[in-house]
């Protein structure tokens, strides 16, 4: 009964695991960079579509997407 348990514990916390680095943190990368993105874009330091595409993906790159 308790190898069992450990078992399924340990699929439990793998499917955790897996859930969160590959669905949780890229969305939350995503927002982060289009948040970024638009301060950019009020502060004036992006101005052309070009730029913006640049900078997003540079973003996304840097945090590991």
């Amino acid at each position: 009964m308790k190898s069992k348990l450990i078992i399924f514990g340990t699929i439990v916390l793998l499917l955790v695991g897996w859930f969160y680095w590959f669905q949780y943190r890229p969305s939350q990368i995503k927002k982060g960079c289009v948040q970024y993105l638009k301060d950019k874009i009020s502060s004036g330091s992006v101005t052309n579509k070009t730029n913006a595409q640049f900078t997003y993906d540079f973003c996304l790159h840097n945090k590991g997407l």
